[in-house]
C-alpha cells in the first residue's frame, strides 16, 4: 500500500460519523444518499493525499474544480456536481478563498502525528497479546505433559490445577487489556418519523431530528403525531408563536401535546370502523333480489357510496313504515 504525499498511509473516520443528523437527513433520499456517502469518504482521502489542511489542491497548488474531481474521482461531471451541492448544503464541504477552493471543515479531525502514534500504540498492544497468548499455550502444555509424570496423583493434580488457574489469570489479563468492543448499532428513526421531520420547513430539519434521535424510546405514533402537529403550527398564523420550534418539540414530547387529537383520531376510526360493520350487516340480510333493488337505489345519485346512500334511503323507508304503523294503530 502505497503512501500519501505526506507520508501518511490512512485517515481516522469516527464510528459515529454516519450518526450526525445531517446524514440521516441525506440517507432519506436513497436514490443518491449512498453515493454522496461514497464521494464524500474519497474526498476525505484525496485531502490526506494533498496535505493542505484539508483544501483541495492539486500538486502544482491549483484548486481542484468539479472536472478535475470528476476525472480522478471516475464519476460523470453532473454526479460530482449534484454530490458537491448536497455537501456543501450540510456543510461537508466548503469553498474558501479567492479563486475559491473546495475545503472539508472535517479535516481538522485529522491530525497524521496523532495517527502514527496510535498507529505504534496498535502495534506494541499486538505484540504484547501475542506474547501473552504464546504464554497461555506453554502453561498448557506444561500441565498436560505433568499430568503423564508417575508420582503423587493428589499432588500432580494440586499442581496441575495451579498451573490452569494461572493460564486462566492471564487469559483474564489479555481479555481486560483489550478495548472494549464499540457498539456500532445505530439508531435511525423509523422512515415514518423522517417523513414527519421533511414535512417541516427545510431549515429546521437538523434541529428537530436531533431531538427525535435523543427520544427513539418514545413510541413512534407520539413522534409521528408531534411533528406533524409542529409543522401544522409552523404552517398557519399560529407560527409567529414559536421562534424556536426545536425547543417546542422537546415541550411538545416531554407532555405529548398530541394526546388528544390522536385520541379525537382513534375514535373517529373506531366510529368509522362501527358504521363498516353494521352497513356491511345490513347488506348480509338482504335477499338478492333486495341487494339489486337497493343499489340501483342508492346509484341513482352517482355517489361513489352507493351503498351508504342505500342504507340511508333503507333507513328511511323503515322509519317511514313505522310512523304508518303506528298511525293505524292510534286510529283504531
Amino acid at each position: 500500500m502505497a503512501p500519501g504525499t505526506n507520508g501518511a498511509y490512512w485517515i481516522r473516520l469516527h464510528l459515529a460519523e454516519f450518526d450526525d443528523p445531517r446524514w440521516l437527513i441525506i440517507e432519506s433520499f436513497p436514490e443518491v444518499a449512498d453515493t454522496v456517502q461514497i464521494i464524500y469518504i474519497r474526498l476525505l482521502v484525496l485531502a490526506g493525499k494533498c496535505n493542505a489542511g484539508g483544501h483541495l489542491l492539486l500538486p502544482s497548488g491549483k484548486p481542484y474544480g468539479e472536472a478535475e474531481l470528476a476525472a480522478v474521482l471516475r464519476r460523470q461531471p453532473a454526479t460530482i456536481h449534484a454530490a458537491l451541492q448536497m455537501l456543501e448544503s450540510y456543510g461537508f464541504v466548503e469553498r474558501v478563498g479567492d479563486p475559491p477552493e473546495l475545503a472539508l471543515p472535517a479535516w481538522l479531525e485529522q491530525d497524521v502525528d496523532a495517527l502514527a502514534l496510535l498507529a505504534e500504540r496498535r502495534q506494541k498492544d499486538a505484540e504484547r497479546k501475542r506474547i501473552k497468548r504464546n504464554e497461555i499455550k506453554r502453561l498448557q502444555v506444561s500441565a498436560d505433559t505433568s499430568a503423564d509424570v508417575p508420582g503423587n496423583v493428589r499432588q500432580q493434580s494440586k499442581k496441575k490445577s495451579k498451573i490452569q488457574t494461572k493460564a486462566a489469570a492471564t487469559q483474564e489479563t489479555a481479555a481486560a487489556d483489550s478495548p472494549p468492543a464499540q457498539d456500532q448499532k445505530t439508531n435511525h428513526p423509523p422512515s415514518e418519523v423522517m417523513q414527519a421531520i421533511e414535512a417541516l420547513p427545510p431549515a429546521h430539519h437538523p434541529e428537530c431530528l436531533a431531538v427525535v434521535l435523543e427520544r427513539l424510546n418514545l413510541p413512534v405514533e407520539v413522534l409521528i403525531s408531534n411533528i406533524q402537529l409542529l409543522a401544522n403550527r409552523l404552517a398557519s398564523a399560529k407560527a409567529k408563536g414559536i421562534d424556536n420550534p426545536s425547543g417546542w418539540l422537546i415541550d411538545a414530547l416531554s407532555v405529548d401535546y398530541a394526546a388528544q387529537e390522536r385520541q379525537a383520531q382513534a375514535e373517529a376510526i373506531a366510529k368509522q370502523q362501527r358504521g363498516q360493520q353494521i352497513l356491511d350487516s345490513w347488506w348480509k340480510s338482504l335477499a338478492p333480489a333486495e341487494q339489486a333493488f337497493w343499489e340501483t337505489a342508492g346509484r341513482r345519485n352517482g355517489s361513489p357510496n352507493w351503498k351508504l346512500e342505500a342504507h340511508k334511503k333503507w333507513v328511511t323507508q323503515q322509519e317511514a313504515i313505522q310512523l304508518e304503523d303506528q298511525m293505524r294503530r292510534e286510529a283504531a
